[in-house]
C-alpha cells in the first residue's frame, strides 16, 4: 500500500483569507494508510512496515501477523486500527521500547480495537487504546448504576503484575470485543502507568502487560461483547 499525503500549502507567496488560514490550522491534516494486509511472516524483521501516522489494517489472516511502527523519534504519533479478523503483532526498530517491552518481542494488537502509539520519550512508544469505550458492546453478568459501577458474575478478578512481563489470566468469560477495565488494589514495587491488555485467547484468558519494576496487585472488569 502507499500513504496518501494530504496536499501541502503552495510553496509561491499568495493572499489567504482568515478564514481560510483558521481552518487550515483548526482542523490539522495527516498522512494515511488504507487497506493494510499485516505480514504473514511474524517476526520483527517480516513485519509490514507502516508508513504513515493514521494507518487502518484491514487483512489479519492469523492471530499475530505482523506491522512495524518506525524509529521511535521523540514527538512521533501515530494511530493503529486494526479492523482485520485477528489481533496482529505490533513491532518497531531495535533498540526502542513499546510500553517498556522490546520492539523485538511487540505486543499484541486485539481485532477490533484502534491504538495510539506516541513518543515522549525517544525510544521508546508508550500505546493507548482509543477504541470507543462500550461501542457495540453488551453487558453480561450483573450491571448497576447508582453513582458506581457494579460487575459480576465472574466478570471481575485480580492479578498481579510482573513487571514488563505479560500477565495470563485465565478467566472463561473473555471475549474478542470485551473491554478490561483495570484499577489498582494493593501497590507493589515501582508503580508506573496502568497495566494494559496485551492479548486476548477468547473464552480462555487475556494478557496484561505493565511497567518495569511494577509487582502491584490489580483489580479487573470485563466487559463482554
Amino acid at each position: 500500500m502507499t500513504a496518501v499525503v494530504p496536499a501541502p500549502f503552495q510553496t509561491f507567496y499568495r493572499l489567504l483569507d482568515g478564514q481560510g488560514v483558521d481552518t487550515a490550522l483548526a482542523f490539522p491534516q495527516v498522512a494515511t494508510e488504507d487497506s493494510i494486509t499485516a505480514s504473514t511472516t511474524q517476526t520483527q524483521a517480516g513485519a509490514y512496515q507502516l508508513t504513515a501516522p493514521l494507518s487502518r489494517i484491514t487483512t489479519s489472516a492469523s492471530a499475530g501477523n505482523a506491522v512495524a511502527l518506525p524509529k521511535a523519534n521523540l514527538g512521533l504519533d501515530y494511530t493503529i486500527i486494526n479492523d482485520g479478523a485477528n489481533a496482529i503483532q505490533v513491532y518497531g526498530t531495535n533498540p526502542d521500547t513499546i510500553n517498556g517491552v522490546a520492539t523485538a518481542t511487540g505486543i499484541s494488537q486485539p481485532a477490533g480495537t484502534a491504538y495510539q502509539y506516541t513518543v515522549t520519550t525517544s525510544g521508546n512508544w508508550v500505546t493507548k487504546n482509543i477504541s470507543g469505550v462500550f461501542s457495540n458492546s453488551i453487558v453480561t453478568g450483573t450491571l448497576s448504576v447508582s453513582g458506581l459501577l457494579s460487575l459480576s458474575g465472574g466478570n471481575t478478578g485480580t492479578f498481579v503484575a510482573n513487571g514488563a512481563t505479560p500477565v495470563t489470566v485465565a478467566n472463561t468469560n473473555i471475549t474478542t470485543g470485551s473491554i478490561v477495565l483495570i484499577g489498582l488494589n494493593t501497590i507493589g514495587g515501582t508503580v508506573g502507568a496502568t497495566p494494559h491488555v496485551g492479548s486476548i485467547a477468547a473464552g480462555v484468558s487475556f494478557t496484561t502487560v505493565g511497567t518495569a519494576s511494577d509487582t502491584s496487585t490489580y483489580n479487573y472488569a470485563i466487559i463482554t461483547g
